[in-house]
């Protein structure tokens, strides 16, 4: 082999290899003052316009316009982080989030606010962080939040608030996210999810120990047995007639405005949990 044809053979791996390298880049990112979408057209037209982005650059907004709906987000299936926040609002015709079933990660704030026809978040069910706030509001019709149970880390605030049908809010994630005292603001649902207390007492019942350290600051707290691995604290208040039973498997710390009224039974106890 002679050197010319050896350097040639160089050149052309070397181009070769720039040309991958650049479709890579290209298919990893796009969009990089992120995008709003206004239109199902919009979504039907987004593979062909965009065929290798899996990236979004920047904040993702779906928000329907009144001339064009949106009802179906088949046409995002390719995505898989979003560099910014998701707002998923006022998408009247939403019946499901379909179509974002391959979304990991969000680095950003999670809004889904006012659709009001949406019924699960089932396809959100491979989304597994954000950075930011997660806010679920005022979706008519929304029974669950089966579908962001999957998102382990990176929660700042979490906001569920005025759905009038969502009962089921105890996802192991949220339970641990409350009972550790994170940033809440939970009102207006359905009973079930309409308080702390109400997803604490689902989701601890079901899965007790899924926690080290728990936390139960709020007033009543609701009949059953909380559980933690090592530590259950509270300055909440039993309430009259209340059944309330707390195990730790180290400390137990009632701290000052506890209470416990008159007719109500509550017992303490240290045991390894799950006994």
């Amino acid at each position: 082999m002679t050197k010319a044809y050896s350097s040639f053979l160089k050149s052309i791996v070397f181009i070769a290899m720039w040309i991958m390298s650049s479709l890579y880049t290209y298919s990893q990112q796009c969009l990089p003052n992120g995008f709003t979408i206004s239109t199902q057209q919009q979504i039907d037209d987004f593979s062909a316009m965009y065929p290798n982005c899996t990236e979004i650059g920047g904040n993702l907004i779906i928000n329907s316009s009144v001339f064009d709906a949106i009802y179906s987000l088949d046409g995002l299936s390719q995505i898989r982080s979003i560099y910014g926040n998701l707002h998923i609002v006022d998408n009247n015709q939403l019946l499901t989030l379909t179509g974002l079933d391959n979304l990991e990660s969000v680095t950003g704030n999670l809004h889904i606010f006012e659709n009001n026809s949406l019924e699960e978040l089932h396809a959100l069910s491979n989304l597994t962080s954000i950075s930011g706030v997660l806010s679920v509001g005022k979706n008519d019709k929304l029974l669950s939040l089966f579908g962001i149970h999957n998102v382990g880390f990176g929660i700042t605030d979490l906001r569920i608030f005025d759905n009038e049908l969502l009962s089921d809010c105890g996802t192991s994630n949220l339970c641990r996210y409350l009972s550790n005292g994170g940033n809440h603001t939970i009102s207006t649902n359905a009973f079930g999810c309409n308080e702390t207390s109400q997803i604490l007492s689902t989701c601890l019942s079901e899965s007790p120990c899924t926690t080290n350290r728990l936390r139960l600051n709020f007033s009543p707290i609701l009949d059953g047995t909380y559980q933690a691995i090592q530590e259950v604290t509270s300055f909440g208040q039993v309430p009259s007639n209340g059944e309330v039973n707390f195990i730790a498997g180290m400390c137990i710390s009632l701290t000052t405005g506890f209470e416990v009224q008159s007719g109500a039974s509550f017992s303490v106890s240290i045991e390894d949990c799950g006994l």
